[in-house]
Parts: C-alpha cells; structure tokens; sequence
C-alpha cells in the first residue's frame, strides 16, 4: 500500500521567494550596510562638534574661524551622515536604488580621487615648508619669549598621515565598493529582495552621474555662498556680490540637475554650458593669480595664507592642470551620454526593463 505525497502548505504572503540563478549577496549588503551607518554616525558627531570651534580659544592670538566656515562645515557633515546613514540603511534593507546610486558616487570619488592625489603629489614636498611657516607662532605683543617651533619630524609625519588618509578615503574605498557592487549578483539580489519599482530604474547610469555631479556642483556653490567669495578668470570677489553670483550658480546648478534627471535637452546643454565654464573660470583664476594672492582675496586666515606663501610658484598651475583633466572628464561624459536626452518630456513605461544595471 502506497502512502500519499502530502501537499506542501501554500507559501506565506510575507516569505520572500527562494533565491534561484544567482548568489544571493545578502550578507556583503548587510555589512556594508553597517559601516556606512558606523561612518555616517561619525560625521554626525563632527557635525555636532564643529560649532564649538567658535568658543575654543586660538594659540598664539589667532584669530577665531569666521561663521561662514563654520556654517559651511556643519552643512557638508549634515549632508555626509544623512547619505551614508540613507545607504546604510538601503543596504540593510535590500534596496535595489543602493546600487545605482553607489556606483555612480564610486566613480565619481575615484576620479576625483585620483585627480586630487596627483595636485597632492605636485604639491607634497613643498607641505614641510608651507605647514612650518604656517605654524610658525609669533612673539607676544607684549614681548616675552616666542612660543618653541613645531619639531620638522612631526610635521613629516604629519604629511604622511595626511597622505595615507588621502589614499584610504579617495582611493581605496571607492575601488573595494565599485568591487563588491559591479557584479550582477548584487543587482539581482537586490532585485529579487525589492521587486518593487525604483526611482533609479529606467535610468541609465550615465545620466545618473551626471546628475550627481550637477548636484555637488550646487552644493559647492551654496558652500562659496556661505563663505563669502567667488573666483572666477581671474577676478575674486567677496562680500553680498560673491554671495549672490554662488547663489545664482548654485540655482543653475539645481536646475540642470532636475533637468537632467528628467532627460531634456535643455537640461543637457545647460549642464555641459557648466561643465565649461566652471573649471575654465577656476583653472584661469590659478594660472592669473598665485595661490597666496586668491587665499588673500577670499578673507583667508592669516595663517592659511602664509601656508600657501610657503608652496612652490608652480602649485598653482599643477592644480588648474588637475582641474582642467577634471573638467574634459566630465564634458566627455556629457557627450557620451547626450543619445538619452530628447526635446519632449520622456515617460518610461511601467514595463520597461530597468537600465541602470
């Protein structure tokens, strides 16, 4: 006598299905997931501990930071531990819009990394000189004995922290995250966890890029804003007209990014009319006018601006070279990226497969 089979029971509504096809990468999600919120955390707390550099007294008669730069400060750390800590989160959660969104800002941190390693690099073995006459404390105005000299050994390794720093945070980082999310095992894991419908799907990564970049161009340009100067071809500005030339930069900014998002060819001639002009402006303000010069115009502190006497005539032009590397990278993104715009307003429909694998 043979026993009936039994019928399985009838799978839960809330049970996920099981992973077929792929390896599932649930767990490189779940750990990335919390060391973004662990860095987020962290810039949360430099956030909250950069006010008080307005009360903490200055050596040596300094002069107290100015409010703009403080302001400036809170905002970037603001901005830096509310998207580490939305990834995070996303990670955890198996949102499919966390791949998109850390491969795009992956490639944009490597690039810029590797463009601002070599300005580091051109100006590294003049950093002993500049930060020892920076550091370099006066006498008292009341006479008495000036304060001992900073010992040139800890500044050389000072210079090497920085340096490796540099490397970990602009290199390093972004290479091991454009490593763990590139494979289509990440995306079909997120897939298969968040079947839902995204708002990064339907949009190439390209455009995606774009986008961000335009979105850190605005944010820069309200930075400029609440630090009171703009440079620009040679000619540096302060006071209520540089603040309201970077707000009006900033709204430009803003509006080619929603543009661009939307995929119009206003919005893509908008952001390749900035992609010009600002590093042009920029890179022609380095080559007109020597570092110590544009620090001097902008209201730097005394001591930042003996910091850039200290450097060699030439850093200058090796950073408007970085910038300009910087800037034909970005225009030839634009330019690769210019088939996936139209004049008309673009409706993806609900059934279009995803293109930002």
């Amino acid at each position: 006598m043979t026993m009936p089979i039994p019928t399985p029971p009838p799978p839960l509504p809330y049970q996920t299905p099981a992973v077929v096809g792929f390896r599932d990468r649930s767990a490189t999600l779940q750990v990335v997931g919390i060391l973004f919120i662990l860095a987020g955390a962290l810039c949360g707390c430099f956030m909250a501990m950069t006010p008080m550099a307005l009360f903490m007294p200055q050596p040596g008669g300094a002069p107290q930071p100015r409010a703009g730069d403080i302001f400036a400060g809170v905002v970037v750390y603001a901005g830096l531990c509310a998207a580490l800590v939305t990834l995070g989160l996303g990670c955890i959660r198996k949102r499919r819009w966390t791949r998109p969104l850390i491969l795009v800002f992956g490639w944009i941190a490597l690039t810029v990394g590797a463009v601002g390693m070599f300005m580091w690099a051109s100006i590294a073995p003049q950093m002993n000189a500049a930060i020892l006459t920076a550091a370099t404390t006066p006498p008292p105005p009341g006479g008495g004995p000036a304060p001992p000299p900073i010992p040139p050994a800890f500044i050389k390794v000072m210079v090497i922290i920085i340096t490796v720093f540099m490397v970990g945070i602009y290199l390093v980082i972004p290479a091991v995250l454009l490593f763990l999310f590139r494979p289509d095992d990440v995306r079909a894991t997120l897939e298969h966890y968040d079947p839902q419908r995204r708002w990064t799907d339907g949009v190439p990564l390209g455009v995606l890029g774009m986008c961000a970049l335009l979105a850190l161009g605005a944010l820069g340009a309200l930075m400029a804003a609440a630090q009171g100067w703009v440079a620009a071809f040679g000619v540096v500005m302060g006071g209520a007209p540089a603040r309201l030339s970077a707000l009006a930069v900033a709204i430009a900014f803003a509006v080619a990014t929603w543009l661009c998002f939307r995929r119009r060819m206003l919005g893509w001639a908008l952001a390749m009319m900035l992609f010009v002009l600002m590093p042009l402006a920029w890179a022609t303000t380095l080559l007109r006018r020597d570092l110590p010069q544009i620090y001097l115009a902008m209201g730097r502190p005394e001591r930042e601006v003996r910091m850039m006497q200290g450097l060699s005539p030439h850093s200058g032009t090796w950073i408007a070279a970085g910038t300009a590397v910087a800037g034909v990278a970005v225009i030839a993104l634009g330019f690769r990226v210019r088939k996936y715009f139209t004049s008309a307003d673009l409706r993806i429909p609900e059934t279009t497969t995803p293109t930002s694998r």
